[in-house]
């Protein structure tokens, strides 16, 4: 606050009487946050009625909490946004992955840490952008936002279904159906319910009166970051002619 000797200053007499000037505060409120003083100031030349005047001085912390640095990129293993990693509560933690945190009027300890999700991302890899919230005890914030990656690495596996054989012999000009998504089974430790593999045929080879396929039945998980694969194979003989017979038989008598 301006003194009383600068305030003496300002005032002048014509009788070149000394001045004096008294001073008396009303506090209106008081918090580190917002604070008023109204001062009375009493300006006297011990001849003449004293001029009064009052003046209001206020303040407070009005200043947020100053964030500098960045926070790196998080990259997660998981099977969707739900599997991203907790975030931090407390400005030592901020601190400890790479902000700089200062507050001219509160301190570390007392600032109040807070953060919120927003998927960018609902495909694999999903992305989330996580914004800390850095408030002082004066209600005066500053922001720090960070990404977070979560990839599914899950390795899912792929078996044949029981009663399925990975190569089966038909036999002879037989009518069969060809290799299904039921022939298999799929694990993903991802998926809430086993899921179905794509089964694609294979051209049939000849060699002769053999025949032979393979069906090939694939899975990949959600990223497509692991694939599994099996197959299954048919062989069996093709034969449209009854057997020839060449040459005569004799006669028997009996």
């Amino acid at each position: 606050f301006p003194t009383n000797d600068s305030i003496k200053s300002l005032y002048t007499t014509s009788c070149e009487l000394e001045l004096t000037v008294a001073s008396t505060d009303t506090l209106v409120t008081d918090d580190d946050c917002s604070w008023s003083v109204t001062r009375k100031y009493t300006i006297s030349d011990g001849c003449n009625d004293p001029v009064v005047k009052t003046i209001t001085y206020s303040g407070g912390d009005k200043t947020a909490p100053e964030i500098t640095g960045t926070l790196a990129d998080i990259e997660a293993k998981g099977c969707s946004v739900n599997d991203k990693p907790a975030a931090v509560t407390t400005a030592a933690a901020l601190e400890s992955m790479g902000l700089s945190i200062e507050d001219a009027c509160t301190a570390d300890a007392s600032l109040i840490v807070t953060a919120s999700d927003s998927t960018v991302s609902a495909e694999c890899p999903y992305t989330v952008i996580r914004t800390y919230t850095v408030k002082d005890l004066c209600g005066n914030a500053s922001k720090a936002k960070q990404k977070i990656q979560i990839t599914n690495t899950s390795v899912p596996t792929i078996a044949l279904a029981p009663g399925s054989d990975s190569v089966k012999y038909l036999g002879c000009n037989p009518s069969f159906s060809a290799p299904t998504a039921a022939n298999f089974v799929v694990t993903d430790s991802c998926k809430a319910t086993a899921p179905n593999a794509e089964v694609a045929d294979g051209s049939i080879v000849e060699s002769g009166c053999s025949r032979s396929q393979t069906w090939t039945a694939t899975y990949t998980n959600a990223c497509g970051t692991n694939a599994v694969s099996k197959t299954i194979t048919y062989n069996w003989t093709v034969d449209a002619e009854g057997p020839q017979v060449t040459g005569t038989i004799d006669t028997l008598y009996v």
